[in-house]
């Protein structure tokens, strides 16, 4: 038995020394659902019965992985119950290999921060007009996307409306091309206050954050007013994840 123990800390550690663990990111998602922890795994040589989990949160990791080559594709699930920014803080490498009488593991420090979005609760979306507008500029806000008028499609570029892109045509050509349209509610900037919604602050939150998908949905041009900060009327990719990490942290 002695022989058995010993040998099994020759085997447990060899069979981790040498591996490289990389996190490459941790995807961004809303309160009740999980964020993806995803790593990139290295070894000279195969890694039997390797697991990856965060040592600071709930979560699923990678169990019994058998790593026979390098590989970017495994996941960590993380279970975060409140909205907030978070660091992506500890994850602890682990192996029981060969046969379960010893634990080898090592932890990996990562300072990559990442949001959990508050839920979005359906609303009405009531548009106001951002300032300096005027009253004909409100009234064609209200105005549904379906009263403009297609003029074309146009290549997709990074930061565009999503919902624009024309499936169909990318179904038959492989291209991802965009619905380009002109009529009234274009240009017309309009504006998500806090002050204007009704509730708790996180049903507020959660409000907003619906309306900040549907105002993006609808193609809108939007600023967003929270206490004591406004973010700029604009639309596309980058502006939703602005507000939304905004609001995460409000």
């Amino acid at each position: 038995m002695l022989m058995l123990q010993i040998s099994s800390l020759f085997y447990g550690y060899f069979n981790l020394h040498g591996v490289k663990l990389e996190l490459l990111d941790i995807r961004n998602n809303f309160c009740g659902n999980h964020n993806e922890a995803k790593f990139r795994v290295s070894s000279k040589k195969n890694v039997i019965s390797l697991s990856v989990s965060s040592a600071e949160y709930d979560s699923d990791g990678l169990t019994d992985s058998n790593i026979f080559e390098s590989t970017s594709g495994q996941i960590a699930t993380l279970y975060l119950q409140q909205r907030g920014k978070y660091q992506g803080g500890k994850f602890k490498i682990h192996s029981c290999y060969p046969f379960g009488l010893v634990n080898v593991w090592s932890y990996l420090v990562s300072d990559k921060t990442f949001y959990v979005y508050p839920t979005p609760q359906k609303c009405p979306l009531d548009l106001h007009e951002a300032q300096d507008l005027g009253e004909e500029a409100e009234l064609l806000a209200k105005r549904s996307d379906s009263l403009d008028e297609f003029s074309g499609l146009k290549p997709y570029q990074k930061g565009m409306n999503r919902n624009r892109i024309s499936w169909r045509h990318f179904a038959k050509n492989h291209e991802l091309l965009v619905k380009d349209y002109t009529g009234g509610n274009h240009g017309i900037s309009l504006t998500l206050d806090y002050s204007l919604v009704e509730g708790t602050k996180e049903t507020r939150l959660s409000k907003l954050c619906y309306q900040v998908l549907e105002a993006d949905r609808l193609g809108h041009e939007f600023a967003l007013k929270l206490p004591g900060f406004l973010i700029q009327a604009s639309n596309g990719e980058k502006h939703v994840h602005a507000c939304l990490e905004s609001l995460s942290e409000c």
